[in-house]
C-alpha cells in the first residue's frame, strides 16, 4: 500500500483574501445589492455601532437607496 500525501493547499494571498470579502459582503460596485434584504443576507446583518452605522453599512452595500427606503426595511 502506498502512502497517500495530502494534496498542497492553494497559496491565497491577503489581497486575494480582501478580494473575495469585499465581493462576499456586496462591498465590490460590481456586486451590490439592489435591496436591503439581499444586502443583510449577504452578511448575515447589518451591525449598527450607533444609529448612523446601519444606514452607511446599507449605503456601501446597495446599488441605490435612500434613508426611508432603510428604514421602512428594518
Amino acid at each position: 500500500m502506498s502512502s497517500l500525501r495530502p494534496r498542497p493547499r492553494p497559496r491565497i494571498s491577503t489581497a486575494e483574501r480582501r478580494i473575495r470579502l469585499g465581493r462576499r459582503h456586496l462591498l465590490a460596485p460590481s456586486t451590490h445589492a439592489t435591496t436591503l434584504a439581499v444586502a443583510a443576507d449577504a452578511v448575515v446583518a447589518l451591525h449598527a455601532t450607533d444609529a448612523a452605522t446601519v444606514f452607511l453599512s446599507a449605503r456601501a452595500r446597495l446599488a441605490e437607496t435612500d434613508i426611508a427606503a432603510v428604514e421602512h426595511a428594518l
